[in-house]
């Protein structure tokens, strides 16, 4: 690797925060907990790298 960016992916939790008129930090905090795992395996996998690399 040459330290660019090979891949990025993102996703968002606004429909959840949506329901409470903004952002709630417990809301958020746990939305970021279950989200980041997928986001980053998806981002490795269209990447074809993984966290060894």
């Amino acid at each position: 690797m040459t330290g660019g960016v090979l891949q990025s992916s993102v996703t968002s939790a606004q429909a959840e925060h949506a329901e409470f008129g903004g952002v709630v930090p417990e809301v958020a905090s746990r939305a970021h907990q279950r989200l980041v795992a997928p986001v980053v395996a998806e981002a490795l996998d269209r990447a074809g790298a993984g966290f060894a690399d």
